[in-house]
Order: C-alpha cells, then sequence, then structure tokens
C-alpha cells in the first residue's frame, strides 16, 4: 500500500511538473513584456479567463512575436479590418472560407496563385476585381481574378 501511495506521488508531482508552465505562468503580471504587448487587449480580464483560453492566447502571442515587423502590421491591418466589419459581413466571410476549403487542393493552389497576383496590381484594378467578386461563391469569384502566370 506505501508503495502504492508513493507511486501517485510521484506520478501527481510528474504531472505537475509537466503543467508547471500553464498553471504558474498564468497571472498578467507574470507575462513576459513581448507577450503582454501582444496581449494587450486582454489585460483587464486575464486574470479571469481560463487556463486553456489563457495557453491559446499565449501560444498565439508568441507565434506573433516571432513574425517579421512587416509580417505584424500585416496581421494588425486584418485583424482591425476584420473587427470594422458587421456580423453579417463576417458571417458571409466564415461561409466563403468554409466553401474554399471544400474545392480540391489543386482548386485552392490555383485560387491562391491568383489572389498573389492580383495583389501585384494596382489599386484601381483590385478595387475592380472586389466588386466583381463581391457576393459570390469562391468559385464563382475566382473568375474576377487576373490569371496566374506560369
Amino acid at each position: 500500500m506505501k508503495a502504492l501511495l508513493n507511486f501517485a506521488r510521484c506520478w501527481l508531482s510528474l504531472a505537475l511538473l509537466c503543467a508547471a508552465p500553464a498553471v504558474w505562468a498564468q497571472n498578467w503580471n507574470e507575462l513576459k513584456p513581448e507577450q503582454q504587448q501582444a496581449l494587450s487587449e486582454f489585460a483587464a480580464g486575464w486574470d479571469s479567463l481560463p487556463a486553456d483560453r489563457r495557453e491559446q492566447l499565449l501560444s498565439g502571442a508568441d507565434r506573433y512575436n516571432a513574425l517579421s515587423p512587416e509580417q505584424q502590421a500585416q496581421l494588425k491591418e486584418g485583424r482591425e479590418r476584420w473587427k470594422s466589419l458587421s456580423p453579417e459581413e463576417r458571417e458571409r466571410l466564415r461561409g466563403f472560407v468554409r466553401e474554399f476549403r471544400e474545392l480540391s487542393p489543386e482548386r485552392r493552389a490555383e485560387i491562391r496563385e491568383r489572389f498573389r497576383a492580383a495583389r501585384q496590381l494596382p489599386e484601381a484594378e483590385r478595387k475592380q476585381i472586389r466588386d466583381c467578386a463581391r457576393g459570390k461563391t469562391p468559385e464563382k469569384a475566382a473568375e474576377c481574378l487576373p490569371a496566374a502566370k506560369k
């Protein structure tokens, strides 16, 4: 019985050590300054967030901090655009993404390449593409994009 109790204590200690970063690095004041900066919008309610949500956010903050300054700026810009959308627009975009994911991998790759080509166009041409693609399925919207260069 004593051996079983020692075994259980050993496993509990090991489990606590493995979970230590998740358990101990949870208070806002214990985060690294770069994590606090990336997660600043969560500062007020950080300590009341569930532990699993904090872990997700910390993981995202670490990935964010590993990006180049240009990539961070692009991400911020995209996030601001997302925040400015109405709930209806957000749901429409989510539906678009769901439909896009249902396409074959080859077709998705082709559409991605066409989007890359479109990013190189002047703003006026990109606006024409956006106007053409608005409200269409991913398959139909791809028809608005220029052909990818081989």
